[in-house]
């Protein structure tokens, strides 16, 4: 994916008034929690949201930082499957990158998907929490192009996105419960 080498900071007014940042809880480290548990415990987390629209998003890439891959499976309100899309992160990448390049890309799609009068409701279910504390911090001078391009999109959006960090490697889906 084509990106510039340098990024000039967010204007520091900027404010992302229509994302909002959450956590699934644990009171102790990930590993110390059996996966039933997280899954429980990412579940509940979920079900206290009402969103038009579900989105998983995933990013990976191989031992040797090379060939990654972003992946965004999306669901409506009634957990229908909406959209299952993968795309390539890059030839070099790293696992943040290819966060980056997954919740890029949810973006993209709730972009497509807003109506003008409708206020449409997003939740995005990341596992990335780098990528999340980066866009709950919100610091104007994050220099990273892919956070700067996440952060440009969000500011025009009209929609109301959480993004919802989860643990990692645990059944995500709905449909896996």
């Amino acid at each position: 994916l084509p990106r510039e080498e340098t990024t000039a900071p967010s204007a520091p007014w900027r404010v992302l008034t229509q994302l909002s940042v959450e956590y699934v809880g644990l009171e102790r480290k990930k590993c110390d929690y059996r996966p039933e548990e997280l899954k429980r415990l990412t579940l509940e987390k979920i079900e206290t949201h009402n969103p038009d629209f579900y989105i998983f998003t995933d990013g990976s890439t191989d031992g040797d930082q090379e060939n990654g891959g972003a992946g965004v499976y999306i669901e409506d309100q009634c957990k229908e499957v909406v959209a299952e899309k993968s795309f390539p992160a890059g030839e070099l990448c790293s696992s943040y990158t290819g966060e980056c390049v997954a919740l890029l890309e949810a973006i993209k799609w709730t972009k497509e998907m807003e109506k003008d009068g409708e206020t449409l409701r997003v939740l995005i279910c990341t596992d990335s929490r780098s990528l999340a504390d980066a866009l709950n911090q919100n610091h104007w001078k994050d220099d990273d192009p892919w956070l700067r391009q996440i952060k440009d999109l969000v500011y025009g959006l009209r929609a109301e996105v959480t993004l919802l960090w989860i643990p990692s490697h645990i059944p995500q889906r709905w449909t896996s419960r």
